[in-house]
């Protein structure tokens, strides 16, 4: 499993952790947008398919908690349908940044490459 964008705390399997936004690579290159405030835990297909050579810029937009969205590119990807609030306080509220390949098991490798990461928040 490949996952990117925002944690809580660490957990040897990423799909363990309690809290987090971010998109999930599955099988065949599936993208899945994903959030879990350690109450709702939300993850819908985004229709996007990627292959083992992509490049693009991805971002979360969490300004309304209330409906997360998730980019590809600049286009608008959140899952029609789908809605994705976080509505995590206090310390279910706290996350950093986080990519990781998660590997069960296996003779394959699994890999991310991640050029940079940017993040902004409102200070009030």
């Amino acid at each position: 499993r490949k996952v990117f964008c925002l944690a809580g705390t660490w957990k040897d399997d990423p799909m363990a952790m309690e809290r987090s936004v971010w998109f999930r690579v599955g099988t065949n290159g599936t993208l899945f947008a994903e959030s879990d405030d350690n109450v709702a835990d939300t993850s819908a297909d985004t229709g996007v398919r990627l292959g083992t050579a992509d490049t693009a810029i991805y971002r979360i937009d969490t300004t309304d908690l209330g409906t997360i969205r998730f980019y590809k590119d600049g286009s608008d990807i959140t899952p029609t349908g789908t809605s994705f609030p976080y509505t995590g306080s206090g310390a279910n509220a706290q996350m950093q940044p986080f990519f990781g390949v998660y590997k069960s098991g296996g003779t394959w490798v699994a890999t991310l490459d991640t050029d940079f990461a940017r993040l902004w928040q409102k200070r009030s």
